[in-house]
């Protein structure tokens, strides 16, 4: 099983985004359908923030 990680993008809203999640690469057959996942980032936990370091500092806070 894949471990979470954390990572920092720049929101479309202005400032930044500090998501933790399990990447999750894509090619698996769907069951029962026609078809395959795409590559995906499966969020569980996000915060947003106005700068990257406010971001980095909440990823510290909570164990990352």
């Amino acid at each position: 099983m894949k471990t979470m990680e954390w990572r920092i993008r720049k929101s479309s809203h202005g400032g930044f985004v500090a998501e933790k999640g399990i990447p999750h690469e894509g090619g698996e057959k769907i069951p029962g359908i026609l078809g395959f996942t795409m590559p995906a980032f499966i969020v569980y936990e996000s915060a947003n923030f106005d700068t990257e370091k406010q971001a980095r500092a909440y990823i510290k806070r909570r164990g990352g």
